[in-house]
């Protein structure tokens, strides 16, 4: 392994005559070693950086397309929600003249026809029926 082959050019250093030679061999060696390593390292690193640049990618899309579903699930369901509540809105509107109307049918019909909002209000939601009494009013 590297280690081994430094620590043996180490030992080789530490029996030689350590002249200015044999250290200028074993700073040759370690620099072959460290650009080696460099280009190892550098590799590596590229292969990495390849793998997680396609695993954020997927990740993205994968996010992407789980946001579109959940976007189109509360579109969908808000539309049916508000449709539900503007059906349950006007059955109670209905609801409320039709008991406005059973109200002004408990009422003397001359109190009634006295006054212009109410007379207004029946022509408005007989549904045509007292059309032609609308010019009496």
């Amino acid at each position: 392994m590297p280690f081994e082959r430094v620590k043996n050019q180490l030992n080789a250093y530490e029996v030689s005559n350590k002249s200015a030679a044999s250290l200028k061999e074993l700073q040759e060696n370690n620099l072959e070693l460290l650009i080696a390593l460099y280009a190892v390292i550098n590799a590596a690193n590229t292969q990495i950086s390849t793998l997680n640049n396609q695993s954020f990618e997927n990740r993205v899309d994968t996010v992407s397309h789980n946001t579109l579903m959940w976007l189109i699930f509360s579109i969908i369901s808000m539309v049916i929600v508000g449709i539900l509540m503007w059906k349950l809105l006007l059955e109670e509107w209905r609801g409320g003249i039709n008991r406005f109307k059973n109200v002004l049918k408990v009422l003397p019909p001359e109190l009634v026809l006295s006054s212009f909002i109410l007379k207004t209000f029946l022509v408005r939601t007989s549904q045509g029926l007292l059309e032609a009494f609308k010019n009496d009013l």
